[in-house]
């Protein structure tokens, strides 16, 4: 399964510099653990807490999916309620209030055209968004426009299931910041430019073989309008044809159509998160097909699943398991070895339908909770003050603002700690053998010159980047 929501996310919402990429949930163990880990002396295995919650039953909501410790509008209403409450849903948010409408508004789509998600499973990917995209909510350079900020809230809710991307090509998502930006400035969000303009992301060599991604606004054009680099971007639907002379923007291609030449409507650059189709190679030619989900043929001569599902043995999709759900862990043991532990991190890491990874850590992780591969569950990480570790019943990273202090020199003993608040930037730090529990803030990566102790500092700002 690979959940997909990285690269559209940061084109839309993403900070002007990405500190890590999304890891492909196909990936090894290396994707959750890092390359120069290695075994250490052993620790006595302490005792682990009680789950939450055991394989079958409901477990508790992803503890709001994370703490909203420096977010000033964490506690604010949503100027929304129920029908019958006499409050219009789609009646005016105060700013105070605006990034909880916006991430509900896209729980709320998400739930509509991903209806195996429960509930607080869609509000971490949603969080996702807005924690990504909060520093514009309260950016005094732009101007909010209450009204349309409402109007906006219901079009996110109401958008087609293949097509949420680039909020300035909704109309009343685009009215509600007004920037000051010119085309071509900087940016760290589609907000932070002009009207009907995009910010695009550039790949900037750091050395090593490293990139660090900036963004610049361009403008938003439409069907057969010039596009391409230091031009113009195409709106959702469209892609920039640069066999054409110039470039123009056309129409991506629908579903059985070949997708050799263009990308398909409704993937990856024209969904936040969880697309619906993609191109797929099979019978001597790539075709766009609609993703598989439930008893959907699978394989090599068929689709792709849907990213919430995976191809079982019989070639058909079936669903991941989600949070409180049993899930599979590879080893029949109560204390794994080193090796062992290896594979459960990254097991672990990818086995719930929304991975440990997405939302800034705000997702789900596949831990034992009996001593035995028998009993495994889908568990939120566990908030800051809350056990983490590696043993039955723990995972190895902490929710989004939180890290698992001790795991970056146990070194893959049994070891249990509490989760403690993220690092902020020029915090000492020493770097995490488990990629998922970084102990800096999301942005900053935990680094050093190789003279002085590594502190958590911006990648763009130290010319290291991210691959």
């Amino acid at each position: 399964m690979r959940l997909r929501l990285g690269l559209s996310l940061t084109f839309l919402l993403g900070t002007a510099c990405s500190s890590a990429t999304v890891p492909d949930a196909g990936t090894t163990a290396d994707a959750a653990v890092r390359a120069d880990a290695r075994p250490n002396a052993d620790a006595a295995l302490p005792d682990a807490p009680a789950p939450d919650a055991t394989p079958g039953e409901d477990a508790p909501a992803l503890a709001d999916a994370a703490p909203d410790a420096g977010t000033p509008d964490a506690e604010a209403p949503v100027d929304s309620g129920p029908a019958d409450s006499g409050v219009d849903p789609c009646g005016p948010v105060p700013r105070a209030s605006s990034s909880a409408r916006f991430e509900a508004a896209v729980s709320a789509w998400l739930t509509r055209c991903n209806p195996e998600l429960q509930p607080a499973e869609a509000l971490a990917a949603a969080r996702f968004a807005r924690l990504a995209s909060d520093s514009v909510f309260t950016d005094p350079n732009l101007t909010y426009d209450e009204v349309s900020a409402g109007a906006c809230g219901c079009a996110i809710e109401a958008a087609p299931c293949d097509r949420l991307a680039k909020l300035r090509t909704i109309a009343a998502c685009d009215a509600t910041f007004v920037s000051t930006a010119t085309t071509g400035d900087d940016c760290g969000s589609d907000f932070e430019c002009p009207t009907q303009h995009a910010c695009v992301q550039r790949p900037i060599a750091t050395g090593g073989g490293n990139q660090c991604f900036l963004g610049y606004c361009q403008p938003i054009v439409g069907l057969d309008d010039p596009c391409g680099d230091g031009i113009a971007t195409c709106e959702p639907g469209l892609y920039c044809n640069f066999q054409g002379d110039p470039p123009t923007c056309r129409p991506k291609a629908a579903i059985g159509d070949e997708c050799g030449q263009q990308p398909c409507a409704g993937a990856d650059d024209d969904v936040l998160v969880l697309p619906p189709n993609d191109c797929f190679d099979y019978k001597g030619r790539s075709e766009c097909q609609v993703l598989g989900r439930a008893g959907d043929p699978c394989g090599e001569t068929s689709a792709y699943c849907h990213d919430l599902y995976q191809c079982d043995d019989s070639g058909t999709c079936a669903i991941q398991p989600g949070l409180g759900q049993a899930c599979a862990t590879p080893f029949d043991v109560a204390m794994p070895d080193y090796d062992q532990t290896l594979a459960l991190i990254s097991v672990g890491t990818f086995g719930c339908r929304v991975p440990a990874f997405v939302g800034g850590n705000l997702g789900t992780y596949c831990t034992q909770t009996g001593t035995t591969t028998g009993v495994a569950t889908c568990l939120p990480l566990p908030l800051v003050g809350q056990p983490c570790g590696l043993g039955q019943g723990l995972a190895p990273a902490c929710s989004g603002g939180g890290y698992c202090p001790g795991l970056e020199t146990s070194e893959f003993a049994p070891f249990m700690a509490a989760c403690v608040p993220s690092l902020t930037e020029g915090s000492t730090c020493t770097p995490s053998i488990i990629s998922l529990n970084d102990p800096c803030a999301p942005g900053l990566l935990c680094t050093g010159n190789g003279k002085a102790l590594p502190t958590c500092q911006s990648g763009c700002g130290i010319g290291i980047g991210v691959e």
